[in-house]
């Protein structure tokens, strides 16, 4: 376990480095942890029984809420330079049965791998723009998602999310924990944080 907090402890050392070089402009810097592989086109192999097993572990957790909801996110390369070290995508997220949309600017800041543990820690760069003209709006994927998030306050978010994409009746089962900005600078929200990436590894 010794290595996986070194894992976090590192992880959250870029995250303040990149929080406080973007903490000027206007938009949301997010580092989540992302457990399980992924295929070739980003799609999670996390099997539904460890999906039911961190399921199972949250709710029995005292003083975490917990909220269900759903979306449809189409997303589109926003870079003509398919290789750009911080690419960049238009997402589009609508709610199942409300006419209202929402648009975002989301910006790649890089990934850093643990495969021995089967976690990820990924880095990016969010902001809301108005609306995007539909008819350039052409999207590389669409993804709808089943989701219930459990937030331990100033600690983290935990998404527990069932996805589906279009023509492909095989769902997969993704868990992500978001940073909250906080444990930059409480050691005891920050010593939480990692212990929750233990505990559902």
């Amino acid at each position: 376990m010794t290595d996986i907090v070194q894992s976090v402890t590192q992880a959250v050392d870029t995250y303040r480095e990149r929080y406080y070089n973007l903490q000027e402009q206007d938009g949301n810097l997010e580092m989540e942890a992302r457990f399980g592989k992924v295929d070739r086109e980003g799609k999670s192999q996390l099997s539904l029984a460890a999906f039911d097993r961190v399921h199972t572990f949250l709710v029995k957790q005292p003083g975490i809420v917990s909220i269900m909801h759903q979306a449809e996110v189409s997303s589109m390369n926003f870079d003509e330079d398919s290789g750009s070290s911080n690419p960049r995508t238009i997402r589009r997220i609508r709610i199942p049965g409300s006419p209202e949309e929402s648009w975002e600017l989301k910006t790649k800041l890089g990934n850093k791998n643990h495969d021995k543990f089967g976690i990820r820690f990924g880095y990016s760069f969010e902001q809301e723009i108005e609306s995007y003209p539909a008819e350039h709006f052409e999207p590389d994927i669409i993804r709808s998602y089943q989701r219930i998030s459990f937030t331990k306050e100033d600690v983290c978010r935990i998404d527990l999310s069932i996805v589906s994409l279009p023509d492909d009746p095989i769902k997969s089962y993704e868990v992500e924990v978001e940073a909250d900005p906080n444990i930059l600078v409480s050691e005891k929200h920050r010593n939480l944080f990692a212990k929750y990436i233990v505990w559902i590894y």
